[in-house]
């Protein structure tokens, strides 16, 4: 019992959430409606459903209950940020990745969003940037 309790120390889980799905179907829906307030939305859902997510997660893993939790072996679950890849040609490679990589996160971004990252310095790390981050690349 002692090995399977060890074991479970090392094993990590995400909840993904995919980005720029979000955007491509709420963008269209704001291009339907047309109006200056509506347009002015574009490519904002995703990247605010994704702080409210991120909100919760902090809360949902602090206090003193998580405190406990953690203290017997809990880990927390990660928050997985998928589909990162703009489907608007008029946003940058880098659009969700610079407001998204956190702690405790785990960013799937393409190659050439990493690349594009490296070359605009968005993964050095700063108060309100990255913290550790793990990536998964897909090929692009």
């Amino acid at each position: 019992m002692a090995m399977a309790s060890t074991a479970t120390l090392f094993i990590y889980h995400a909840a993904a959430f995919y980005i720029s799905r979000v955007d491509a179907t709420l963008d269209k829906k704001l291009e339907q409606i047309g109006t200056t307030e509506a347009l002015d939305l574009k490519g904002k859902g995703a990247v605010s459903q994704a702080v409210l997510a991120y909100q919760l997660y902090q809360k949902k893993f602090s206090g003193t209950r998580w405190e406990r939790l953690e203290k017997r072996g809990a880990k927390k679950q990660r928050l997985m940020w998928a589909s990162t890849n703009v489907k608007n040609p008029s946003y940058p490679d880098t659009f969700y990745v610079n407001s998204l990589i956190g702690p405790d996160t785990v960013a799937e971004i393409t190659l050439s969003s990493f690349g594009a990252s490296i070359d605009f310095n968005l993964t050095r790390p700063s108060s309100s940037c990255i913290h550790r981050p793990w990536y998964s690349f897909k090929n692009s």
